[in-house]
């Protein structure tokens, strides 16, 4: 087995980019279309295959994979062996080409992008140097009372739901990156952020009632000036 780095490095590098992609699409396909269900499977698939190390050559291989069902599978292999998705192509029939996703300019933070093969975007880990900022201002946050962190969290526009150690780790990685913006696909959800690979995801935002998915997903997010707030 290899060493951590090597592993975070290897992950880094997105080898099943284009695979995810068409999984990505699928997802926002389905939202279309209005079978969000489907659409949340897709992104498990899409998510699994980012994080994957190394490059999947089978559906059988992606089986192992967190999310991955019988019927992606299927589609898996038809990717592989054909560079295309017959659903896909319905889709597109149907719907037109998927706009854009748009992620702004690339942030000072620890989301910033880099070309993959075929032009896509791939994700980039924290770096050393900002692991260690942030692990020091998560010491001094870590002083601070619960309401005095969510103070600043909602200041900044940030979630503040979650342990006490949570919001410290939130507070710390915005004051050093940025605070991070609202989904710029719908305009409503809050993004997440992974420090491994350093991509951004919507996983979508509560309308009244009723909870409306976002497919979301981009390593190119420009953050927002962290805004310090005076405590009393």
């Amino acid at each position: 087995m290899p060493p951590k780095r090597a592993r975070e490095e290897t992950s880094a590098e997105c080898p099943n980019t284009a695979l995810a992609q068409a999984f990505h699409d699928l997802a926002r396909y389905s939202l279309k279309a209005g079978d969000a269900w489907p659409g949340k499977a897709f992104m498990k698939v899409h998510d699994a295959l980012l994080k994957c190390p190394t490059a999947i050559t089978s559906g059988k291989e992606a089986s192992k994979l967190e999310g991955v069902g019988k019927a992606s599978i299927e589609k898996i292999d038809e990717f592989l062996s054909t560079g295309k998705l017959h659903k896909l192509e319905d889709f597109k029939a149907t719907y037109g080409e998927l706009a854009p996703m748009s992620g702004g300019a690339k942030s000072g933070g620890g989301g910033g992008g880099a070309k993959a093969k075929g032009g896509a975007k791939k994700g980039i880990g924290l770096t050393v140097a900002q692991k260690k900022r942030i692990k020091s201002a998560e010491e001094e946050a870590a002083d601070l009372s619960i309401d005095a962190l969510k103070s600043q969290l909602r200041a900044n526009n940030q979630k503040i739901s979650g342990t006490k150690g949570e919001l410290v780790e939130r507070v710390a990685q915005c004051k050093v990156l940025g605070a991070i913006p609202t989904c710029p696909e719908c305009s409503a959800g809050k993004l997440r952020f992974d420090t491994k690979t350093g991509l951004y995801t919507c996983p979508g935002y509560m309308d009244d009632d009723t909870f409306t998915p976002c497919y979301y997903s981009s390593a190119d997010v420009k953050r927002l000036p962290w805004v310090d707030v005076t405590e009393k």
